[in-house]
């Protein structure tokens, strides 16, 4: 006699039937970049909060990721965008 696991993906085909979609099985390659919140790059970029929120309220500053309510931010848009403010100095005549 076999035991029947009880897990909430069990519980749900049960109650359910299989007339749910399926989830996509995962692409064992796919590698999801890291993403920091809203403090954690106001701190990498010696920000305040208020300003990044300022920023994306009038479509300025650094791109941001929003998934559902949540804002994040991905390292490498951070470093894109502090490269885009750099500003060249000139050299002084010689």
């Amino acid at each position: 006699m076999t035991q029947k696991t009880n897990t909430p993906q069990s519980n749900l085909a049960a109650v359910a039937g299989s007339h749910l979609p399926q989830p996509a099985p995962a692409n064992p390659g796919a590698v999801v970049p890291p993403l920091v919140d809203e403090r954690e790059a106001a701190r990498i970029l010696c920000r305040a909060v208020g300003s990044l929120r300022r920023d994306r309220l009038l479509g300025q500053g650094c791109r941001y990721v929003k998934l559902g309510a949540m804002i994040r931010y991905r390292p490498r848009d951070i470093d894109a965008w502090v490269e885009q403010c750099v500003v060249e100095t000139r050299q002084p005549a010689a």
